[in-house]
């Protein structure tokens, strides 16, 4: 009979009469091999997602050792442990940079995370064997440790933690993520502390049955007290105060809102830093004045009051922001000027209701503009000429746009009108560059009811001239198609191009990019410039023309 291999070890299981002179030598290497199944070993994982952990037969191989560390590895990997028919345990150590998954084939398998080490099980189930974390569900009860425990991951326990003995007690010190901040339980003062942290945050009650000395106490909820609260230092509260009898204070610091279902006496001074909101009205019995000369006022011009009644008003100045101001003798004075015969009273400037930046200014003699946020967005000079976005001819800024509303479909948009019909031609529209120079223009002859569209091509303007191409092949590559627009139907069908396709022909007839979408990523849609086009039927038109001429000869 043939020697066999011990599943678990891999050893050289003899025959009866087998290894004849050579007896020794393989009981040598066995006990080698168990000697090396119960010490230390160390390999390299392959840099890819799989990997083998084979114990080798009859052979020294470092993956039979009992504690077994990892390195290498470029990549997350799954382990195979192999063969599958033995079980065994191991101590593996992932000393790798990635997370480890060993398996047996479709059982369940066990990850160990970089720098983890876990003792695991194979239970020799071959294809489906199971890998099994042995300390997973390994019960301690009973189990009594008087070192250290140290641990760099999580520790979960689903009982009672019990740190020393009734009467004697051992310090216990939780550390959070912030350099020198932690909660210590002082065994020598029988005291819990909690250092560098910003506070204590409780979720639900706290009854305290004996005294509470608090330095600063921060409470975002209710508090309801059976007895007296004595307070030596500062109580900040930001939910509510309930306070059903009566409160002696001799000074109360309120950051938030106080909420009084009856009377307030106040027999002192009452001194606030932040504004007082009366929604019921104040009532006053004596004057109200201001604590400095000339330098607070009565509302704002964002809330403002709506009525005043007074017997006599004296102000220094009076503004009316809106609306009018109305006499029932019919007679208003102002000082040294009667008013009441004027028809029309002049303002430098006229700013909206609700907002003290936007109105309409007029900042100079016979020009009005528009302002908004306190700039100033459109401009009329005495001649009539208007400019938004600028304030003069030649400006960089200025920026026009008209929209056509969808009640005037079909109707006058934009209307740009030209003397008489015996008029010459004469600009309309201009487009100039930044440097004051014109880039293009329409022109409009209303004698021949006809209308240019011109852009730049002075020869001033342009360098690199060439005039022998090829047209023919390029205009050979452009794809004229037939379409309907989706907004039209397929009843509509037009001629034409696809934008993207002719950018990589004739880019400069192109404006805008494939696929652009804006800020909220709408959109964008390309345009093309046929006219752009022409040039090219040209030229081909003539070398087509010259292939003729040649033919023809």
């Amino acid at each position: 009979m043939a020697s066999t291999y011990v599943n678990n070890l891999r050893l050289n299981e003899m025959a009866t009469g087998d290894g004849s002179g050579t007896w020794g030598t393989t009981t040598n290497t066995n006990l080698e091999l168990i000697g090396q199944a119960l010490g230390y070993g160390t390999r390299a994982i392959a840099n890819a997602s799989t990997d083998n952990i084979t114990i080798a037969d009859g052979a020294s191989d470092a993956d039979r050792a009992m504690y077994l560390k990892l390195t290498g590895g470029g990549q997350a990997c799954t382990v195979t442990l192999l063969p599958n028919t033995a079980s065994k345990v191991w101590m593996m150590e992932n000393a790798t940079s990635y997370t480890l998954a060993f398996t047996c084939g479709s059982g369940a398998n066990v990850s160990i995370l970089a720098g983890e080490t876990k003792i695991i099980a194979t239970d020799g189930g071959g294809s489906g064997g199971i890998v099994y974390d042995v300390l997973t569900d390994t019960n301690l009860a009973g189990t009594t440790k008087t070192a250290a425990l140290t641990n760099a991951g999580a520790l979960s326990n689903q009982g009672t933690v019990t740190v020393g003995v009734n009467d004697t007690g051992y310090d216990v010190k939780l550390f959070g993520a912030t350099s020198g901040a932690y909660m210590l339980w002082d065994e020598s003062a029988d005291d819990l502390k909690l250092v560098g942290a910003a506070g204590l945050t409780v979720a639900a009650d706290i009854d305290v049955d004996g005294t509470a000395n608090l330095d600063v106490v921060d409470i975002d909820g209710a508090v309801d007290m059976a007895t007296t609260l004595a307070v030596a230092g500062n109580v900040d509260f930001n939910g509510d105060l309930d306070v059903d009898g009566t409160t002696n204070l001799d000074v109360v610091d309120i950051d938030g809102a106080v909420n009084m279902a009856t009377t307030a006496l106040v027999t002192g001074v009452l001194t606030t830093t932040a504004t007082q909101v009366a929604t019921g009205g104040i009532t006053s019995g004596s004057t109200i004045i201001s604590d400095t000369d000339s330098t607070d006022s009565l509302g704002s011009t964002g809330v403002r009051w709506l009525k005043g009644w007074f017997d006599t008003l004296t102000a220094g100045t009076l503004t009316i922001g809106s609306g009018s101001i109305t006499d029932s003798s019919g007679a208003i004075s102002f000082g040294d000027i009667d008013l009441t015969n004027v028809g029309t009273i002049y303002a430098d400037q006229y700013l909206g209701d609700a907002d003290a930046n936007s109105g309409i200014v007029l900042p100079g003699s016979d020009v009005m503009t528009l302002n908004t946020a306190g700039s100033e967005r459109m401009r009329i000079l005495a001649g009539g000429n208007v400019f938004i976005g600028d304030d003069s001819f030649g400006g960089s800024g200025a920026t026009l746009a008209v929209q056509v509303p969808a009640a005037a479909a079909g109707g006058e948009g934009c209307v740009i009108r030209v003397g008489s019909t015996a008029d010459a031609a004469e600009t309309l529209w201009q487009f100039i560059d930044g440097a004051d120079q014109g880039i293009g223009a329409i022109t409009g002859n209303p004698s021949s009811n006809t209308t240019a569209y011109g852009t730049s091509s002075d020869y001033r303007l342009k360098e690199n001239v060439s005039y022998t191409w090829d047209a023919t092949t390029r205009l050979k590559q452009l794809k004229p198609a037939r379409f309907n627009w989706i907004k039209q139907g397929a009843s509509t069908v037009h001629d034409g191009f696809l934008a993207h396709e002719v950018s990589a022909i004739v880019p400069s007839a192109i404006i805008g990019a494939k696929d652009a979408v804006d800020e909220n990523d709408d959109p964008k849609y390309q345009q093309i410039d046929q006219a752009k086009l022409v040039p090219l039927l040209v030229k081909t038109i003539q070398e087509l023309e010259a292939r003729i001429t040649a033919l023809e000869s």
